[in-house]
């Protein structure tokens, strides 16, 4: 990670010393935002001369207030988008020693992946009873992470990695106002994040004002903390387990192709570990506490199957019901997937049988494969495409490699052979498309094998080829390589998916796409916006006839 820092200061009527800041901090020689939060007149022309100022200051405008929280948001997003590593958070109160910032910022680049805390050292301006305050909330904040590591929460003189932050914007919501500076901090230490400290004068001055509500902001915090208890309780295992094997998160891992499953193959395995001794029944009552985990955790996910719902609704008047979903709904989402999950490695155990397969055309590959004729198979992640790969292991014509991340394969291999020792995995690991892969996938159709891979998103191998098409009514994006690839190897293209109708029986629909995608200089786009056109409708018939078997837990609409 290359370090390159900059500064966000949130302002909501602090013109007093604002001034004097910048001076200050003009011998950092970073580029700077103010987050000018609603404040009056007086205050944004004081702000807006700064800007003119000093070249290196930015000031960003709320036109009402919205809270130091929503304010730090502007500010992370304005840093992601000018591609800046590290936010240094600073308040525009003047209490803090501008002259640390350069401390701040060593020990931040030396330690890129941890977070750097301020811990006050106050002098005798401080009000008693705001400094015996802070050590009620330290209380709380210890119980939150069951750990003395936060030695202050409340400073607002820090430095956050970048990445991290939006990986938690990602997983869940923080506070918007005076519970923003505590509240993140809990999240990202439940993250993982590293946590370094440093000692930092804090002088209050008597004429500056205060914005915070104490009523509101009271409520706001106790409620914060309700909940931070609440998370704590649910995560207390993993809290516990940290302290004798600590874990760091990786800032270098951000798509979701490299994060997006993290973990869930060893959970999945100690479930059917379970099945296999105790029976499915026991297996899934186990599970069900931990999906109602990542339930009640998953605010980015429970989101996202809601706005799925919402458009399954306004794309079938069948579906009007689920126009606004109700907690049951997503719910079920949520244990449809973790089904799934069960169901994936449960084929490969041999505890769904292949007459539980309802494939009219099963004889179109055979008869491919006996013909030494491969074709590209594009799936999605609707419903489970593993039990035909689980199932279809027994017949030895027939081959199918999934084309999957390194990170995956790795663990997939694993846990699969853990379940089965027996088992023959085909899988084609990837980081990156180049001509080594290129010959072996080609080498592969030769032989009369098929390549499965699914196309329904964003890779992190090539994320600009992609098609804006409309998907349940709303665009959104899905990407063009796998149909790349099938008019590379000149090779036919089906789509596949293997959708359950109930316990023993798992409906497969296989259809081709094209003979051979040939993609003309002239009209390349075009061509591939239909062929994935085609291959979208398809997936939509699927989610209005089996809609709780859609399992994107992301923002996928653009």
């Amino acid at each position: 990670m290359t370090f390159n820092p900059c500064i966000v200061i949130p302002d909501y009527n602090h013109k007093e010393k604002i001034s004097g800041m910048m001076e200050e901090l003009s011998a950092a020689a970073l580029p700077c935002a103010i987050i000018n939060d609603g404040s009056n007149e007086e205050t944004k022309k004081v702000l807006m001369a700064l800007e003119e100022k000093y070249s290196w200051l930015v000031v960003l405008h709320h036109e009402k207030n919205k809270g130091k929280g929503v304010s730090m948001e502007t500010g992370f997003n304005w840093a992601q988008e000018n591609s800046y590593s590290h936010v240094l958070q600073i308040d525009a109160d003047g209490q803090h020693d501008c002259g640390d910032v350069k401390k701040f910022l060593g020990i931040s680049k030396e330690n890129p992946s941890s977070i750097v805390l301020g811990r006050p050292n106050f002098d005798e301006s401080v009000p008693m009873g705001r400094y015996l305050g802070r050590y009620i909330t330290h209380f709380w904040v210890w119980v939150e992470t069951l750990s003395f590591k936060i030695k202050d929460s409340m400073c607002g003189f820090r430095v956050y990695p970048v990445q991290a932050v939006f990986r938690l914007f990602q997983k869940s919501h923080v506070g918007k106002r005076m519970d923003f500076d505590t509240e993140i901090l809990v999240h990202l230490f439940w993250l993982g994040l590293p946590l370094k400290t440093l000692d930092t004068k804090v002088k209050y001055h008597q004429d500056e004002i205060s914005n915070f509500r104490i009523w509101e902001d009271n409520l706001s915090i106790t409620w914060m903390h309700t909940k931070l208890v609440c998370g704590m309780l649910l995560r207390f295992p993993v809290l516990i387990y940290r302290k004798w094997k600590p874990y760091e998160i990786d800032l270098e891992e951000e798509h979701w192709s490299k994060v997006q499953e993290r973990g869930s193959y060893g959970g999945i395995y100690i479930t059917v570990l379970l099945y296999k001794f105790f029976g499915k029944n026991i297996a899934r009552i186990i599970m069900a506490p931990v999906i109602f985990y990542f339930f009640l955790s998953g605010t980015v996910a429970r989101n996202a199957s809601k706005k799925y719902f919402k458009c399954l609704a306004d794309y079938s008047p069948e579906f009007k019901n689920l126009k606004k979903p109700l907690i049951g709904d997503v719910l079920n989402h949520f244990f449809s997937f973790g089904n799934s999950g069960l169901d994936k490695f449960s084929a490969w155990l041999g505890y769904i049988k292949k007459e539980y397969l309802n494939w009219p055309n099963r004889e179109v590959l055979v008869r491919m494969a006996e013909e030494k004729k491969g074709a590209v198979l594009v799936g999605a992640h609707l419903g489970n495409i593993e039990v035909i790969r689980a199932l279809i292991n027994e017949h030895k014509t027939v081959i199918i490699n999934a084309l999957v991340y390194i990170e995956h394969a790795e663990k997939l291999n694993s846990v699969l052979k853990k379940i089965n020792p027996d088992v023959v995995v085909e899988i084609i690991a990837i980081n990156e498309m180049n001509m080594a892969t290129a010959m072996l996938m080609n080498q592969k159709i030769e032989n009369g094998e098929f390549i499965a891979i699914l196309a329904d998103r964003l890779t992190d191998v090539s994320p600009d080829k992609r098609q804006a098409v409309s998907f349940l009514g709303q665009e959104a994006y899905f990407p063009t390589g796998p149909f790349i690839l099938g008019s590379i190897l000149k090779c036919p293209i089906y789509s596949i998916f293997c959708m359950k109708e109930h316990e023993k029986k798992y409906n497969v629909y296989l259809e081709k796409l094209s003979d051979q995608l040939v993609l003309p200089r002239k009209n390349r786009e075009e061509a591939l916006k239909e062929i994935v056109e085609i291959y979208v409708e398809r997936i939509e018939k699927l989610c209005v006839k089996y809609p709780y078997q859609w399992y994107t837990f992301y923002p996928f609409w653009r």
